[in-house]
């Protein structure tokens, strides 16, 4: 029995999320009417497709405004995939799926002479996910915390200066307020 292909996603948003691609054309965008819906600002309403060409599939980037990405490289025409392939569409990153565990694992075995059952697939999506641009998006995470730490304290340290100088103003007129005595026309006897 043939395998069923799908993209599983790796990224941080719907880590682990499988699409099959069992149809005869699948398009992936931002828009709800799509196959494949990534709600996400730097998906485009329509982004890419994926058409079945026999048993192959070909992927196609829509006119993107971010442009896709396969195993990195900006994708500009039509490409087969290929088991293993990453699909980088906006912010999310896709494994493409197409092998038969059961079958890949026994071949594998009898090749290697190395029992891969104990290997999980979830270790290679994990170990996957880590690389590129999961861990950018994690690191401007920690950077983004650092800034708005910074912007808070400069916050307080203004509010702080001008309680300062408002009290300052409001007892320095305290002080010189007004007496009528203080400002009595003065007559002088001759």
């Amino acid at each position: 029995m043939p395998a069923i292909p799908k993209f599983i996603v790796l990224s941080e948003q719907l880590r682990g999320k499988m699409f099959e691609l069992t149809q005869d054309e699948i398009t992936i965008g931002r828009s709800d009417d799509r196959t494949i819906c990534l709600k996400d600002p730097t998906v485009s309403t329509l982004h890419c497709t994926v058409k079945r060409d026999g048993d192959k599939l070909i992927l196609a980037d829509a006119g993107s405004t971010n442009g896709t990405k396969v195993n990195g490289a900006p994708l500009t025409g039509d490409h087969e995939l290929q088991h293993g392939d990453t699909v980088q569409v906006g912010a999310f990153q896709l494994l493409y799926d197409s092998e038969d565990k059961t079958m890949t694992m026994s071949i594998q075995k009898t090749q290697t002479g190395i029992d891969i059952n104990a290997a999980s697939t979830t270790q290679t999506i994990k170990a996957m996910s880590n690389s590129g641009f999961t861990e950018r998006k994690q690191n401007s995470g920690l950077f983004n915390k650092l800034i708005l730490l910074i912007v808070i304290l400069l916050a307080l340290i203004f509010l702080m200066l001008l309680a300062f100088f408002v009290k300052n103003i409001m007892d320095g007129h305290t002080e010189a307020s007004y007496s009528p005595a203080q400002y009595a026309p003065v007559t002088r006897m001759a």
